[in-house]
């Protein structure tokens, strides 16, 4: 039975549902209050990190089911829009600060060699120095040396975006753009259409994506307005110019990450600012503070130009991971926020999940 199903966020959970749920034979609109992306998705580096293996409760464990869902999500995309998403599995450097670290991290590459489905060599790695410097000439060591996860992959915020808005397109979504949802018009215990302002859209089925702006659009009674629901979580991230490659893989430590687009250009992420708001404004005191880290890992980053800093607004919840799920309060409301920094590295699922809940609930 095809349903009348409203998306309202037009960021990458919001866009990967609908074209889901499209390609399914629903009839989908999406409201976007900007431009699609323009909110959480493409302030993100495009990193996809998987947690660590020791962690084996529900949302790492959903989390890495995700990532490996990866290559066949992208694979899909591109066969029906063309458009290349730039999906690398760079693979990631993570630089060891004490023993503590290093026999958590030998712990880790264990499990993950055993248990994550990869073919070959091993997942995980851990290198000393002279093993660093072969992969990484311009990293600093440090004494206790390096974890290498081949796991992690890249891709291009912008370019996901766009694949993702054109096989909304291809599949007949309504995709509106500068129009946000003002209000959910309820009716007992469902929404019957939600006010936008392009006029009234009536729905089946509301799924709600709106990351950092998710709980602006529930009723002001709605019981999770009492609770820590989703609010934003502000990070800041720079972009800087290269006079060549520096790096060949995701370099983490120090609390930043380092990701090289291409040979002229690397990014750096990123702040966690609890307390900031919806202000995406930026501050001297965090790109000194990036900059700072990023010297001490990459010392030649002292050398380059910063071309761009900016923020974005990660959706933090409270509980500690994403609402994924259908609302207690209205039988037809379903949720897909609060992913907070591991939103990219869920889509796969939570679109997949978005899919299957509401298909079994129009069926019944």
């Amino acid at each position: 039975m095809a349903k009348q199903i409203v998306v309202i966020g037009g960021g990458i959970i919001g866009l990967s549902s609908a074209w889901k749920l499209a390609e399914a034979g629903h009839s989908v609109t999406v409201l976007e209050k900007g431009k699609c992306g323009d909110g959480a998705t493409t302030a993100s580096l495009g990193a996809l990190v998987p947690y660590n293996a020791s962690r084996e409760d529900s949302l790492p464990s959903k989390q890495r089911h995700s990532l490996w869902m990866y290559p066949q999500f992208v694979n899909d995309l591109h066969k029906l829009t063309g458009i290349d998403v730039g999906f690398k599995q760079t693979g990631r450097i993570q630089l060891i600060q004490n023993e503590h670290q290093r026999n958590k991290m030998q712990q880790d590459a264990d499990i993950a060699n055993e248990k994550w489905p990869f073919e070959g060599a091993e997942t995980q790695k851990l290198l000393n120095d002279s093993e660093l410097k072969k992969l990484e000439p311009e990293v600093e060591g440090t004494n206790f040396g390096a974890l290498h996860c081949k796991a992690t992959a890249t891709f291009e915020p912008k370019r996901m975006i766009a694949a993702l808005r054109s096989a909304c397109m291809k599949m007949g979504v309504d995709i509106r753009e500068h129009s946000p949802a003002v209000q959910l018009i309820t009716q007992q215990n469902h929404v019957s259409q939600v006010h936008t302002a392009t006029g009234l859209v009536s729905a089946d089925f509301v799924a709600l994506a709106a990351g950092a702006w998710s709980k602006n659009i529930l009723p002001a009674d709605h019981p999770l307005q009492q609770t820590g629901y989703v609010a934003p979580l502000k990070g800041q991230a720079l972009e800087v110019a290269t006079p060549h490659q520096l790096i060949n893989h995701m370099v983490r430590g120090l609390g930043v990450y380092l990701i090289q687009v291409d040979d002229k250009k690397l990014l750096i992420g990123g702040t966690k600012e609890k307390d900031a708001g919806f202000d995406t404004s930026t501050t001297q005191k965090a790109e000194d503070d990036l900059l700072a880290k990023a010297e001490k890992l990459v010392p030649a980053i002292a050398e380059c130009k910063v071309v761009r800093q900016w923020a974005g607004l990660r959706p933090y919840s409270e509980q500690k991971a994403p609402f994924i799920g259908w609302d207690s309060a209205f039988a037809n409301l379903y949720h897909a926020t609060g992913h907070a920094g591991i939103g990219l590295c869920l889509t796969p699922y939570t679109c997949q999940k978005v899919l299957e809940d509401i298909e079994h609930a129009s069926h019944h």
